[in-house]
């Protein structure tokens, strides 16, 4: 019986469809991330909030926090087949909640740069967020994952 159940669970596994490159680029974007600067409409926000900020991902819901405490929440959809690629980002509440706000972004190993338009407007087309332009640049580092706890301070294996 147990030997039935392994041939089976192999041959299910063989039979699983590929990663689609969608699903592949969402891996890359999962875990906490920090913002290392942040611009909005021209104007650069407060150093000291930065430093507050995570964006932690999770397949594919993204939870904006600021000192530990939620304060957004969006649905992420990634398009890396484009150049640059896109992003959309589904607010789950607030005044934009269901719009869809449009977006490109560059992962560079641990660094991401998203450069994305208020709601209704047209997406980026560069990493830029002049004065009048309606748009945000955020440059945030990956986090690495937390230790846990055990007895000389270093993550379990």
């Amino acid at each position: 019986m147990l030997r039935r159940l392994i041939v089976l669970l192999a041959l299910a596994a063989q039979d699983a469809p590929p990663t689609s490159p969608h699903q592949a680029e969402l891996q890359r974007h999962q875990g906490t991330w920090h913002v290392v600067s942040f611009i909005y409409n021209g104007t650069e926000a407060d150093p000291e909030i930065m430093a507050s900020i995570r964006r932690i991902v999770e397949d594919d819901r993204v939870l904006w926090t600021r000192d530990g405490k939620r304060f957004a929440a969006t649905r992420l959809e990634l398009d890396p087949t484009t150049s640059p690629p896109t992003l959309k980002l589904i607010p789950e509440g607030g005044r934009n909640r269901g719009q869809t706000v449009h977006g490109i972004y560059r992962l560079d190993g641990d660094r991401l740069t998203l450069c994305t338009s208020d709601p209704g407007e047209p997406p980026p087309s560069a990493f830029s967020a002049p004065a009048g332009s309606r748009r945000t640049l955020v440059v945030l580092t990956r986090e690495p994952p937390a230790a846990i706890d055990h007895p000389e301070g270093k993550p379990q294996k």
